[in-house]
């Protein structure tokens, strides 16, 4: 059966705005009122309108080759109890750079917005800061904002209801480590872009088996799998099952999920490491290779030591390298896509892309002999 193709003009004459307001409304482009978005969304319905793909991807190709005109700002939202941390982390700074490369790349105005501001809120001065910021976000035409690891998920829960016009994304796991003020997992009611936990350690340990180890041991860093909920330890003892037996040594959660303080597990991993007697340890601290140096062991020589999470601080080792530009990349995309199917609000049901990274080989890992 052919259906007749409803023409952006013809919605223009029937509502009476021109061809490129129209254009603009049907692509969600803030630089149109919500209202009149809604007025020509409406009729285009009522008329049977349905986008082209292929003049969609034509214009879409054209407009990345044009230095853009109108530059609509995206809000990353800040919702740690010290924003300057959050500014200053180590771990985000990657993140946040490269989200701001790709979204200046395609027009787009990056700008940090504090939910708290260096002390804490009671709950009432919290609402009143999110309804003051919601304000700022409608006076300014504000329609997209994203959030990068939360430190305080009921805080970006609530937040999502007083953004409800808005696009949103959020990078990074939607397990997250609880708190007195957290019981347990909160869900997060945003489309999200996260690393891939699982597919990274089996990456990990193909590499590691073709170098010639064979008993890996993985000491679990206690943010990264609570908060991917226990991706990473769940494929390491799957992975587990393709060994010898005698050659399993299975993740002993006990040790690392009650204790915050990192200096504080070295001699439960001292213990862990005679007793199990690991030819590679699989770990997310940068402090374990200093436990180790200080049983007198040589890397890679004695043993070998591979990290799950590379960033920029962590040179001359071997391990997984998350690609945290792919990540704030798709972030992006994944929001901009969003705004040109007019997607606004809580969605319906949440989506989850997930990044796989790579291995790099580094000093701390060798070719072992057979």
């Amino acid at each position: 059966m052919h259906f007749k193709q409803i023409t952006i003009r013809e919605i223009s004459i029937a509502v009476g705005f021109s061809a490129a307001t129209v254009s603009l409304a049907l692509r969600g482009h803030p630089r149109i009122s919500q209202c009149t978005r809604e007025i020509i969304r409406a009729k285009a319905d009522e008329m049977g309108y349905r986008p082209n793909p292929v003049m969609a991807a034509h214009w879409a190709a054209v407009r990345m080759r044009q230095p853009p005109k109108f530059q609509s700002v995206i809000a990353l939202l800040n919702d740690w109890d010290e924003p300057e941390k959050w500014r200053n982390s180590r771990y985000l700074k990657p993140f946040i750079a490269a989200f701001q490369r790709r979204a200046e790349a395609l027009g787009y105005i990056v700008e940090e917005f504090a939910l708290v501001n260096d002390k804490p809120l009671s709950h009432r001065e919290l609402k009143l800061r999110l309804e003051s910021i919601s304000k700022v976000f409608r006076a300014r035409g504000i329609s997209t904002y994203a959030v990068f690891t939360s430190s305080n998920p009921a805080l970006i829960c609530e937040a999502s209801s007083y953004f409800a016009s808005q696009t949103s994304v959020f990078i990074g796991h939607e397990y997250l480590l609880g708190d007195s003020k957290i019981p347990g997992k909160r869900h997060i009611p945003y489309h999200r872009v996260c690393a891939s936990g699982y597919a990274n350690m089996i990456v990990l340990l193909d590499e590691l088996r073709s170098l010639g180890y064979k008993r890996p041991g993985y000491w679990p860093n206690r943010w990264s799998e609570l908060g991917s909920g226990g991706e990473g330890a769940a494929a390491f003892n799957f992975y587990l099952q393709s060994l010898p037996e005698d050659d399993r040594i299975l993740v002993r959660w006990a040790e690392w999920t009650t204790m915050q303080d990192v200096s504080a597990m070295k001699p439960h991993f001292l213990e862990w490491l005679e007793v199990s007697k690991p030819d590679v340890v699989i770990c997310g601290n940068l402090e374990v290779r200093a436990w180790i140096e200080s049983t007198n062991r040589k890397i890679p020589r004695d043993i070998g030591l591979a990290h799950v999470d590379l960033s920029d601080y962590e040179e001359g080792w071997s391990g997984i390298v998350q690609r945290h530009d792919r990540i704030a990349w798709a972030a992006v995309d994944l929001l901009t896509s969003q705004l040109n199917r007019n997607e606004r609000g809580v969605p319906e049901f949440t989506k989850e892309i997930r990044i796989e990274g790579e291995w790099l080989t580094g000093g701390t890992t060798r070719p072992q002999r057979q």
